[in-house]
């Protein structure tokens, strides 16, 4: 065990990597963790402690009780700069005194705000118990179906963007982000500091459930930073090394607990990296890459398909068109793909499989918008899955015999 009851609500733990932290004893989230293990997200903790050094900027964005905040200000040291935003007020206290209990208040700031796109008052949803699932989106079914009873209680919070700093900062090493839903907006409010090169690396939960409709907009901007700004994209394994991934692994996971991206770099020796990224050698062939990415491609259309499946009657008829909609734009650039590579007649088999797809999902959508899930899930179930999945196996199959 790494703490101990100290009165008045409060635990004292004691972090693996040394210092001391005040936990609420009324916490489920973080505090049974920090008392157990002595550390929270161990993949990240490693990776700051491999990457910041004295005189980075590092911006703590959900900030809680200040774990990774006081991490940071250690390695920070005297002459760098913390800066922690945390929407919730008790949780901002508990920042105040882990950092004086830590002693650096010389190099933390605490913003008692919201991380958003815009700079204005918000609507945001507190919970009462698990004091790390506080969002800016309102808890639905899923939430309470997995977590219990819970108190959340909705206030207005002031909030503001990171742009405010792009000339107040010079440089910023790590953003990490993780706020429950609500990292669309905060990345979304930092356009200008990726466009003047003022960031290397961003850390963000990614959580498609919590993110809702926000997901494929997140999708849109994550690829408008990888094409215009070079950015590529990892995960952490339990060291906190990076192990890059593309944008099509990441989405076809509902929930990712960290995803990073980063500015390539020669000098990082990434660029190599991120080529040879999902077992790809740049020695392939281009063809290979093609029948590669169509086999990622058709997979993530069909875990689409199955979590619209899975998560109907929770969707709004908005979010199901915008998935299904996504869908649609990813049929045609399969089957695009499917022709530049020239399988012959499979090439008109996927031709007349996808026109009877699209005459479904079209139903499909006519059905949803008058609220009929019954019949809206009849027809996934046993017109577009059945048809789909078994063009998808002849397709594995077809491109396993073009290849031998």
């Amino acid at each position: 065990m790494r703490g101990v009851y100290i009165g008045n609500n409060k635990m004292l733990i004691s972090p693996i990597w040394g210092g001391k932290l005040i936990a609420s004893s009324n916490d489920r989230s973080l505090m049974p963790e920090l008392v157990i293990h002595g550390f929270y997200e161990i993949a990240l903790t490693k990776y700051f402690l491999k990457n910041i050094k004295p005189g980075d900027t590092v911006i703590d964005v959900g900030a809680n009780l200040g774990y990774f905040t006081v991490l940071a200000g250690y390695l920070v040291g005297p002459n760098g700069k913390v800066i922690a935003y945390e929407a919730v007020k008790e949780n901002c206290d508990l920042i105040q005194e882990n950092i004086s209990l830590n002693y650096i208040n010389d190099r933390v700031e605490i913003r008692n705000k919201a991380v958003y796109s815009q700079n204005k008052t918000i609507s945001f949803f507190e919970t009462e118990m698990f004091k790390g699932n506080s969002s800016i989106k309102k808890h639905g079914k899923n939430y309470f179906d997995f977590f219990g009873k819970e108190h959340i209680k909705e206030n207005k919070v002031p909030a503001e963007c990171l742009d405010n700093y792009v000339e107040e900062l010079p440089f910023i090493k790590i953003i990490k982000v993780v706020i429950e839903g609500g990292e669309y907006h905060a990345l979304l409010g930092m356009q200008k500091l990726i466009e003047n090169n003022k960031v290397d690396t961003i850390i963000f939960e990614f959580n498609q459930n919590m993110l809702g409709s926000d997901s494929i907009l997140l999708r849109k901007l994550l690829e408008k930073w990888r094409d215009e700004y070079s950015y590529y994209f990892f995960t952490l394994n339990d060291e906190g090394e990076e192990i890059v991934v593309d944008l099509d692994t990441i989405y076809s996971k509902p929930v990712i607990p960290l995803v990073g991206m980063k500015k390539i770099s020669s000098e990082s020796g990434k660029v190599a990296e991120v080529f040879n990224s999902n077992d790809i050698d740049r020695s392939i062939s281009k063809k290979d890459q093609m029948v590669h990415g169509i086999l990622e491609l058709s997979k993530t259309c069909l875990e689409a398909l199955e979590f619209v499946e899975s998560q109907l009657n929770n969707m709004t008829w908005k979010n199901v068109e915008l998935v299904l909609n996504d869908f649609i734009f990813a049929l045609n650039k399969l089957e695009q793909f499917i022709h530049e590579i020239n399988l012959g007649v499979f090439s008109d088999i996927t031709s007349d499989r996808f026109e009877l797809i699209q005459k479904s999902l079209n139903q499909l959508l006519i059905i949803i918008s008058n609220k009929n899930y019954s019949e809206a899930l009849n027809v996934i179930q046993k017109e577009i899955i059945p048809v789909y999945s078994d063009w998808q196996k002849t397709l594995s199959d077809v491109l396993s015999l073009s290849n031998n």
